[in-house]
């Protein structure tokens, strides 16, 4: 009879182990499958969603003496931007120290919004400057720093996420077209503010004292660059 007990015990002890396996097993393959199928969103968004840099900065004359400086954002994404907005600020002036934080001072000018879809590119001028001022600082005369600086801000279609693109370009050189029609910027980077989504360092909230340095437009009628 003893035999017979052990034999049972035995049997329940086994079929509750296969059983608690089976469950692990079923646990384990369903928090596989949540784990693949979140990959597999997350790379959905990551393939579809918009990512928007700063393809350059271009400057086309508006009028005898005005240029529109345009800066060619471009959606590499294959969805559209939302709630897109741009802020574009410029400062031309003799050489001299100014504090890290001056990229994030928002000298007057305009934030724009802008709708960019997939695969394409923005033709928005955002502020302008002066031709006058363009060949003083060609000539280093006096002026012999040009900065132009900004960010764009945008949600994207796949995720309640905020994206931010900084740049931050120390001009070199304007390079007239022949027919001076337009122009390009021969540039390198600022040491600062190139940057984008994580990577891009939170400001610090608060009012900036930076005096801003003495700039062109200030003869002949013209306006600050």
């Amino acid at each position: 009879m003893s035999t017979n007990n052990e034999k049972k015990h035995f049997l329940d002890w086994a079929t509750g182990a296969l059983l608690t396996l089976t469950l692990l097993c079923t646990a384990g393959a369903a928090h596989y499958t949540a784990k693949q199928w979140e990959t597999a969103v997350d790379t959905e968004q990551r393939q579809i969603r918009a990512y928007v840099f700063l393809r350059g900065i271009r400057l086309d004359k508006r009028n005898e003496d005005v240029y529109d400086i345009i800066p060619e954002w471009e959606n590499t994404g294959n969805s559209p931007t939302v709630n897109m907005v741009s802020r574009i600020n410029r400062l031309m002036f003799v050489n001299q120290p100014l504090p890290s934080t001056f990229m994030y001072v928002d000298i007057p000018t305009k934030t724009v919004p802008i709708t960019l879809g997939p695969r394409s590119i923005s033709n928005v001028s955002f502020t302008k400057v002066h031709g006058y001022c363009l060949e003083r600082f060609n000539n280093r005369d006096p002026f012999d720093r040009f900065l132009i600086w900004g960010y764009t801000e945008y949600n994207d279609v796949m995720t309640f996420d905020r994206h931010i693109t900084r740049f931050c370009y120390s001009v070199d050189q304007v390079v007239f077209s022949s027919d001076r029609n337009s122009a390009k910027l021969s540039y390198s980077l600022c040491d600062e503010g190139n940057c984008s989504d994580r990577e891009c360092p939170t400001p610090q909230r608060q009012a900036f004292a930076v005096k801003v340095p003495p700039t062109c437009g200030s003869e002949r009628g013209h306006q600050a660059p």
